[in-house]
């Protein structure tokens, strides 16, 4: 007596497989989404308000945000009402120099938007041509629901 063995190739459906890998990625972003949104509440204490959120530039007329400027920190000292801020980004050259100006907007919660200009050397002034780093910290007095973002960027 002969007993034969007859294999058998089971296909797999390549549509339950990439529907189950596309809704495994959904979920994962879902999760990644919530947990941002969760974890990235600033903490808050009797005293001392602080974030550490990034605001990048807004403006258009900012070049596209060449010199990589952003918000870093910024704090809410409840004692004396005074916010604190720390931008930090590159200079186009060792040689420039950077001022920031902040205007408060009179609305409820104020709206602070810091400008940044940079000043180019004298022309006579010879310079590496090499981006520096930059980081310019600040304060201003503002309620304890303002605001804060950065404006546009002037280079003189």
């Amino acid at each position: 007596m002969v007993v034969e063995t007859v294999e058998t190739k089971k296909e797999w459906s390549s549509t339950p497989w990439m529907l189950g890998i596309f809704v495994l990625v959904v979920l994962i972003a879902i999760l990644t989404i919530v947990a941002m949104s969760v974890y990235n509440k600033p903490a808050q204490n009797n005293s001392t308000y602080s974030s550490s959120r990034t605001s990048t530039i807004q403006s258009a007329s900012s070049s596209e945000n060449t010199y990589g400027l952003s918000i870093s920190k910024y704090e809410y000292a409840a004692a004396n009402g005074e916010w604190s801020y720390e931008i930090t980004g590159y200079l186009p050259t060792p040689c420039h120099v950077a001022k920031s100006d902040v205007l408060i907007m009179e609305s409820f919660p104020e709206q602070a938007v810091v400008s940044i200009t940079f000043t180019a050397p004298p022309a006579d002034t010879m310079c590496i041509q090499m981006l520096k780093e930059l980081t310019i910290t600040g304060k201003f007095k503002a309620s304890e629901k303002a605001t804060l973002q950065l404006g546009t960027v002037k280079i003189n």
